[in-house]
This record gives structure tokens, sequence and C-alpha cells, in this order.
């Protein structure tokens, strides 16, 4: 009998349909590097791009050079919150928080799902607070919406700064949060908890 010498790296083309070619660890070999070169390239692109955001936040502004750290966001905890008549306080308590004159409202809120907090955003000319309150101040936060009360923030020197779109932006996020997997499980057990309909705490 005649014997013939195929060689293994050019019989999948010989073979019949659905027939597996033979293993060739040349094969492999060569993918494996070719798919190790490619993830370098992406990851070697995501770090440049991370850089330059970076770069691109170290701005000029009327000839000054804003720092990166400048930009970044002050996150600042409510510690209390107190009651005057028909108006719901949110007390903050820091040195920054002496500048409340020169804050101005964005009208917006975030959700940290992780911190189990909602955040309301104000803004001032070095960039932007967050106001954070925790799930120890919800059902005062409730109680408010229930009353349709004013909600304003205030400093240890009593002023005071109205957050105008406090109201209807709790009133989507409680909404949105319940039944919305992207948020987090307990943070939408929390919310349902204290926002949510008798059926649904229960």
């Amino acid at each position: 009998m005649r014997h013939v010498r195929v060689k293994r790296t050019n019989v999948a083309h010989r073979l019949p349909p659905r027939k597996a070619s033979t293993w060739n660890g040349n094969q492999l070999h060569s993918r494996t590097t070719k798919l190790y070169e490619n993830q370098t390239h992406y990851l070697i692109a995501i770090l440049a791009s991370q850089f330059l955001n970076k770069f691109l936040f170290c701005v000029t502004l009327k000839g000054k050079k804003q720092e990166v750290f400048n930009m970044m966001p002050l996150r600042m905890n409510v510690q209390s919150t107190a009651w005057n008549e028909n108006k719901l306080i949110l007390l903050v308590q820091s040195e920054i928080s002496k500048e409340l004159s020169q804050w101005k409202d964005s009208e917006r809120m975030l959700v940290d799902s992780e911190g189990l907090a909602f955040i309301y955003v104000l803004e001032r000319e070095e960039g932007f607070i967050y106001i954070s309150i925790d799930n120890d101040h919800w059902n005062e936060l409730k109680n408010g919406l229930q009353k349709n009360a004013d909600f304003v923030i205030q400093n240890e020197k009593g002023e005071e700064l109205e957050l105008t779109a406090f109201s209807r932006e709790m009133e989507f996020l409680t909404e949105n949060i319940q039944g919305n997997a992207n948020y987090g499980q307990q943070m939408e057990n929390e919310v349902i908890k204290v926002f949510g309909t008798e059926e649904e705490a229960q």
C-alpha cells in the first residue's frame, strides 16, 4: 500500500464538510499571539485616552491654569435635617459651606447606588458641589415630598439656598429606580422600602 504524507497545516481545506481538522499547535500559537497583540494595542489606546482626558482638564481660563483637582466635584454630606414651617432644611457643615452664598443651583440630581444616597448638584466657580443625602434622611425627604414642602440647604452661618428642582428630580428618580436593576438590588430595595407603595414595600 502506498502512503502519502500530508502536512497538518494544509489539511483543513481537504476535509469533507462537518469534519474537524487535525490539531495544529502552530495555528493556535499564531492566533494567540495575534490576540495578545490586539489586546495590548487596545490597552495602550485606553491609557492614551485617559491621559489625554486628564490633560484636557488642565485648561486655561483668563490666562490662569486650572489644576485638575480643582475641576473635580466636591462632595458634602447632609449632617441633619430640620423643619421651618413648610420648609425642609438640609444642614451641611464644613469650611467650604461658608461660601454657600456664591453657589448656584444646577437643578439636577444623581444617584450613588453604592453609598445609598441621592446627590443634589450645585455649581460654583471652581466646579461642581455634590450634596449627598444618605438613606438615614430619606424618611424626612418623603415627608417633605408628601407635604409639597420647599427644600433648602443651609450652612452653619444660617445662609440658605433653595433647591428648586428637588421635588421634581426626587419624584423622577424614585419612580425610575423601582423595578430597575441598573441601580443595584440594594438601592432598589431601600427606595421601595421608603418611597414605594405599600404593596411594593411588602
